[in-house]
């Protein structure tokens, strides 16, 4: 039994997915937005005997899910894996929202303007970053010390510090080492 009560069906990153052993080999047969799909799914797989055939092929075109992965409070994020870092470009309450975010991304060819807490048209800045007057803050507060404090004219500067401090742990000297590395000193 799985996870989820039904066998060969377990619900891992968002999907209900389905895995059969055979020939001592883990065969994944698809993933599904909910329980009953995949339940029907398993059915139809049984009666086709777990032909080959049976595996749901990706499609090519956006999915109702692709990029987007549900979360256990209930929200959605939206992000995309560049090599081996996964890159997160919001954090949404409703799959509408993510979906039209996920959407807005893929037209915007998934560039830094897209990384955002909410959905980019409503003005919010993404995470750690502040307006004060003409300029973009990055700062990082734990309790009542802030960590790190810097300030860009730029939002897209802004966005490049705060990912690299982040790669860092926020840690200022591997920060510079970081930047030396790279040449970007």
């Amino acid at each position: 039994m799985s996870n989820t009560g039904v066998k060969h069906v377990s619900y891992y990153a968002g999907r209900y997915n389905i895995v059969k052993n055979i020939d001592g080999k883990n065969i994944r047969f698809g993933g599904f937005p909910t329980v009953e799909e995949a339940e029907k799914h398993v059915r139809y797989c049984e009666e086709h005997n777990w032909s080959m055939d049976c595996i749901r092929k990706k499609n090519n075109s956006t999915s109702e899910r692709k990029y987007i992965a549900s979360l256990p409070n209930g929200s959605y994020q939206v992000g995309k894996n560049f090599g081996s870092k996964r890159i997160s470009y919001g954090v949404f309450k409703s799959l509408e929202e993510a979906q039209k975010h996920r959407d807005f991304c893929v037209a915007h060819d998934w560039s830094s303007d897209c990384r955002r807490i909410r959905f980019p048209h409503n003005n919010l800045l993404p995470k750690y970053i502040s307006k004060s007057r003409d300029r973009y803050v990055v700062q990082k507060c734990e309790g009542n010390d802030v960590k790190v404090r810097c300030s860009f004219t730029n939002l897209e500067d802004a966005l490049l510090e705060r990912d690299l401090l982040i790669e860092c742990n926020w840690d200022e000297e591997r920060l510079w080492e970081l930047d030396e590395a790279r040449g970007t000193l």
